[in-house]
């Protein structure tokens, strides 16, 4: 079973390796208190799990009662490789919090309060294709029993995968209802070891239809107080893992009760709220409970069941028992795309008017003069962030409230430009019909195929508007970012010639900048080997999307260009706060970054500099002079092998440990 060095370091540090019986000789981490604290330590020292296996890096931990303990998990190789095998057997995965396919709604949602792992079985990228939460008691009465059937194979109808607890009652009847309709269910157990549920289900596990997912080692003993914490703790990954959640019967207290207050509440609920009282006023039932993780949908029975009618008032919306399933399952639906169907129509138009306003304010044209110069990617950050203040979009400012809706903005600078801006509309419509014939394209914040690590890691100085040529899939691929300096020597642009050349035969994405003799060099021969590559350009698009040399890369769907500036805007300045974005702008998009040269100031040691103490991303650095203040701060050096080896270094996101049982 091939797991990457970050993951068999977390299996090493919080899971239970030895057989049911058998005495673990290092109790693991616990995965609420101990792992976050040691995961906070490596956050704050820019490192990373698999940095644990060098005994060097280890010394961040001297002094802490976790030092020694540390040191003892990590020397239970023999004891994982057993493991591995024993849970390869029995057709179990392992999934790490840093894997790309790590369930994306629990990152965003619990953030830090994510699992480390998950172990599971069958498609494990089911997890990570949302849907609807269905949960009820286990001891509801046949007719909720048939409901919860009949709303799982309205789902399935509707392509929802069902996500549950996979216990008996409201649970497994759910996922049963989506499966005989040939749809797809996610269990999130308590533990995957002997489940009968898993038993009894291979045949759709092993066919994709099921998933089963849990937090807890296949080979740790839960004890009976301990399980009902876990199934207390699983609550919210069904929540978390879903874009709504449908409550069929809830009882006055129990998991049912305590998951739903926990979503209404994101998590912040005190242990009194876990337990069902009558609301002394509708007020004090409402308060700080209208926004959860996901929303809350109640099957409202009337005065039948008056736990439901609770949840009802606290804040889930009721579903009446008047209309049918699959009438339910279209108003989810409705949910789940986040509007009404009746009123997409209008969002469209909206939408329009958005990107119309938004272009307006930040992009450059032919036409314009110092008067009215664009608003740059700060000034547009505060503005933006200035409007959503007071409730109003960039699209209000096209009608005549503009002036009203401007009167107390007290932007020094920006008032006089953005009401000048606000009247090129005939000058936008030119340019725009200019970018559309030499195959530019755009898309603002707002677009749904807009890039989100940008929004996650830049916040409100993301690009406004992401202008590009090419094929936009190749911005969801795994990729390597190759940077340095824009001036190097004949020495740099061979490698990184040669690292193209590879990349291109390994079938390796590459990201570059664009500009200077080791991106140039990089992009040219990914190309020329038959790969695929994204450039970055700080200006100039519209030019290079003219270029000949390119079109024919652009066109086979091998190279896309993107910039976080106008079309017609020119290259900005080495240096300038513009150039800087788009480096962040690069690092955003990569998953890895392979510093050639970074020098001793400028634009690549200031980018690596800040990615690595923030954390986010691999920093590999090419051992060369010029190079070892990089990799004194935390850098990871590559090996002195050829560039073939070097990518499949990068590839597995950390060196082996030394010593260690898991060869690349």
């Amino acid at each position: 079973m091939p797991v990457s060095a970050d993951t068999q370091a977390l299996l090493l540090l919080t899971a239970s390796l030895q057989r049911p019986g058998h005495t673990e000789w290092a109790k693991p981490l616990t995965p609420v208190r101990e792992w976050q604290r040691l995961r906070r330590v490596l956050k704050d020292s820019s490192l990373r799990p698999a940095d644990l296996f060098s005994e060097s890096r280890r010394d961040i931990l001297a002094g802490t009662s976790l030092q020694s303990r540390v040191k003892k998990l990590l020397e239970r190789d023999f004891d994982l490789a057993n493991a591995l095998d024993r849970w390869e057997c029995q057709g179990l995965w392992i999934m790490s919090y840093l894997d790309n396919d790590y369930p994306r709604r629990l990152k965003e949602t619990l953030k830090n309060r994510c699992p480390p792992l998950f172990f599971g079985c069958g498609d494990r990228a089911l997890p990570n294709s949302g849907g609807l939460a269905v949960v009820g008691s286990r001891y509801a009465p046949n007719e909720d029993l048939e409901f919860a059937r009949k709303i799982g194979s309205a789902a399935a109808e509707k392509g929802v995968t069902v996500i549950s607890g996979g216990a008996l009652g409201v649970d497994r009847a759910a996922m049963e209802g989506a499966l005989n309709r040939n749809g797809g269910a996610v269990g999130v157990l308590v533990s995957v070891r002997s489940h009968t549920l898993i038993k009894s289900r291979w045949d759709l596990v092993e066919s994709g239809m099921l998933t089963f997912i849990s937090e807890t080692s296949p080979d740790e003993e839960v004890s009976r107080r301990a399980r009902i914490g876990k199934l207390m703790q699983r609550n919210k990954y069904i929540y978390c893992l879903s874009d709504a959640a449908l409550v069929v019967r809830s009882g006055t207290k129990g998991g049912t009760w305590g998951g739903a207050i926990e979503n209404l509440e994101k998590g912040r609920g005190s242990r009194a709220s876990r337990r069902w009282r009558a609301p002394s006023s509708r007020r004090e039932a409402n308060k700080n409970l209208k926004k959860g993780w996901v929303p809350l949908l109640v099957y409202d029975k009337g005065d039948s069941n008056v736990v439901n009618a609770a949840l009802i008032e606290k804040g889930g919306k009721a579903l009446s028992e008047k209309e049918t399933p699959l009438d339910h399952v279209q108003q989810i639906s409705s949910v789940l795309a986040g509007r009404p169907e009746e009123q997409s129509a209008k969002t469209q138009q909206i939408s329009a008017e958005m990107r119309e306003a938004v272009l307006l304010l930040t992009a450059q044209l032919p036409e314009d003069t110092d008067s009215h110069k664009p608003l740059n990617y700060q000034e547009w950050g505060n503005f933006a962030k200035w409007l959503n203040k007071r409730k109003h979009t960039p699209a209000d400012l096209l009608d005549g409230q503009r002036g009203t809706i401007l009167q107390d903005y007290s932007g020094a600078g920006v008032l006089g430009r953005v009401l000048e801006l606000l009247n090129r509309r005939d000058s936008l419509q030119r340019a725009i019909a200019r970018w559309e014939e030499a195959g530019v394209w755009y898309m603002t914040r707002g677009d749904e195929d807009y890039p989100k690590a940008l929004k996650k890691l830049l916040r409100h100085e993301s690009p406004a508007v992401l202008f590009g040529c090419g094929d936009k899939s190749l911005l969801s691929r795994s990729k390597v970012a190759v940077v340095g300096s824009r001036r190097a020597t004949k020495e740099y642009a061979d490698y990184s010639e040669a690292f193209g050349k590879a990349a291109g035969e390994e079938n390796v994405t590459l990201l570059a900048r664009g500009t200077g003799a080791i991106a140039e060099s990089a992009v040219a021969e990914v190309l020329e080997a038959g790969g695929e590559a994204v450039a970055v350009l700080a200006g100039d698009l519209l030019k290079a999307a003219q270029d000949a040399r390119l079109t024919g890369a652009i066109q086979e769907g091998t190279l896309i260009m993107v910039s976080g500036i106008s079309p017609d805007a020119k290259a900005c300045l080495e240096g300038s706060a513009e150039s800087k974005w788009h480096n962040d702008i690069l690092c955003c998009f990569s998953d890895a970054v392979l510093v050639v040269r970074a020098g001793h100031a400028g634009e690549t040691m200031e980018s690596a500099d800040e990615i690595l103490r923030d954390g986010r991303t691999p920093v590999w650095v090419r051992p060369a002079a010029g190079n070892s203040g990089l990799i004194r701060k935390g850098g990871i050096p590559l090996s002195d092998h050829n560039p073939w080896e070097q990518i499949q270094q990068i590839l597995g996101e950390r060196p082996d440990p030394p010593g260690g049982i898991f060869p690349l």
